[in-house]
């Protein structure tokens, strides 16, 4: 899936207005498009997942409703929805109490409604149970930069890169968060990850590339 993809879609739906529903059938692929190629559309996500949930939820299966119920809860929150995304969130977490992604759900809640605090313990938690999980750092790196505690996201930005150096965006984030407390200490970076020297060189090159655009 593409944005191009996610595109398509959206230019169905513009064409029901005046309160007229979509039909459930390019609502789901609306969704489903979004969420695999990871766009960031949080307006558009929780408006039409919405609907579905609320005209269309006893047609779907049950792995797709408590999918729909994470990313809608997620699109709300970051639109600042918090009391229309409370539901989900306790909905999720009741049904999965022990599930990494409802746990990521509820610190995310906590974020959104000022409770840094406990959202980082929740995510250290997480992150004891299961080190290498892929989600919670990027968690704590926006916790981290909310609270301008850049040495904290670089260091999470630096242990996950030695488990991910593939990841594009996080090298992304990793350089934005270097050019924002002027730090030039990437070749130290790049040698506390256990890239190939291939990899390596193309890292660098990436990130200094960022660099010289600024």
């Amino acid at each position: 899936m593409s944005s191009e993809d996610v595109e398509e879609v959206r230019q169905q739906l513009v064409q029901y207005k005046d309160g007229k529903k979509p039909p459930l059938d390019t609502l789901r692929l609306f969704l489903k498009t979004s969420r695999e190629a990871r766009i960031r559309n949080p307006e558009e996500v929780a408006n039409y997942g919405s609907v579905v949930l609320q005209h269309y939820r006893k047609q779907l299966a049950e792995e797709e409703l408590w999918l729909l119920h994470e990313q809608v809860g997620v699109a709300l929150l970051e639109c600042g929805a918090l009391q229309q995304a409370l539901p989900l969130v306790k909905a999720v977490l009741m049904k999965f109490p022990v599930s990494i992604r409802a746990r990521r759900l509820q610190g995310m809640y906590y974020q959104a409604v000022g409770k840094p605090a406990q959202a980082q313990q929740l995510y250290e938690e997480i992150l004891q149970d299961q080190p290498h999980d892929a989600t919670i750092p990027k968690q704590l790196v926006v916790l981290h930069r909310e609270a301008g505690q850049l040495t904290e996201a670089i260091n999470v930005l630096v242990t996950y890169l030695q488990h991910y150096s593939n990841d594009r965006e996080a090298w992304e984030e990793l350089a934005d968060c270097y050019l924002e407390v002027s730090c030039l200490s990437l070749p130290f970076t790049l040698l506390m990850c256990p890239c190939t020297t291939g990899e390596m060189v193309v890292a660098a090159a990436f990130v200094l590339a960022i660099y010289l655009q600024q």
